[in-house]
């Protein structure tokens, strides 16, 4: 099989950059982009685009998910979970970290080490920055700073760990996407080593009436034909100030006939019920509503 040309949050080193390595090997093609806009831009190009969706701890990446409800014939192909362990790293000049004044990471991850931050590094400024990599770039250059990293955008930048695993919870996960080119043909992607049958899943996009109980009616069909909902996420709707629309996934395939009866009874009771699409999802670890 040809190397796979992939999109992903640059520069190489970010959790993106390694969730590409853990799925497709050393031996994609990477191309690494400034924001996640670009990279769903880049799938004119491309043949996939990986992009995060939800940690554990920080909950929904919502700048990817408002991208999604923009763009209605992009294909999820993949989601599939990977461990984040965070490291604090620095020039190897940095020794006391009660000097250190500024601590640079992406949002997502100041966020999943907030504690561990409180604690040991009270007195630095936290100063959010496009990706964990860039982070280390700017570790490198400056003095009396550090950065929270994965291990690979540590030795891009020949940074040394201070500190390892400084996330706050043990089991902290990001959950990615594989998305392909809404070209009418899914992308072939290389086969998986992992052992088992993936779960199929099924993505929706619901605006909802403006009304009291639009909510409960609209998860009423859920419910009458037994279809389980593994995420629910609401996102405010570019132009329309106070107005919402709805992630929805399903633990079902959209061909199966209980998904079609509950789509048609979506249709009836909603503004916009759109399928995104169906998809494998691999590591994923229970079947619970994550978050409303």
């Amino acid at each position: 099989m040809p190397n796979l040309h992939v999109a992903f949050l640059g520069p190489e080193g970010t959790h993106s950059h390694e969730a590409c390595l853990r799925r497709f090997g050393p031996r994609f093609t990477p191309h690494p982009c400034r924001s996640f806009r670009e990279a769903l831009d880049t799938l004119a190009t491309v043949d996939a685009a990986l992009i995060p969706v939800e940690n554990s701890v920080e909950g929904p990446v919502t700048q990817a998910l408002d991208l999604l409800a923009q763009r209605p014939r992009i294909v999820v192909q993949e989601a599939f979970d990977i461990p984040i362990l965070n490291h604090l790293a620095a020039r190897p000049s940095v020794k006391d970290l009660t000097k250190v004044r500024t601590v640079y990471s992406h949002p997502q991850v100041l966020g999943q080490c907030e504690q561990w931050l409180r604690g040991h590094l009270p007195q630095a400024d936290l100063v959010p920055v496009a990706s964990s990599a860039e982070a280390t770039r700017r570790a490198a250059a400056e003095r009396q700073v550090v950065a929270i990293a994965g291990q690979k955008a540590i030795e891009i930048h020949g940074l040394r760990v201070l500190a390892q695993n400084i996330q706050d919870m043990p089991h902290n996960a990001t959950r990615f996407l594989v998305l392909t080119p809404p070209d009418g043909a899914r992308t072939a992607l290389p086969p998986r080593k992992q052992a088992g049958r993936p779960k199929t899943r099924t993505l929706l996009y619901l605006i909802l009436h403006n009304r009291p109980g639009a909510l409960l009616t609209a998860l009423k069909p859920f419910d009458r034909h037994g279809m389980n909902l593994t995420f629910i996420q609401s996102r405010p709707i570019t132009g329309r100030a106070w107005d919402y629309g709805f992630f929805m996934e399903v633990d079902a395939a959209m061909d199966t006939p209980a998904f079609q009866r509950t789509l048609r009874a979506l249709a009836r009771q909603t503004q916009l019920c759109r399928v995104i699409s169906s998809y494998a999802c691999y590591g994923l670890s229970n079947g619970k509503t994550r978050r409303v």
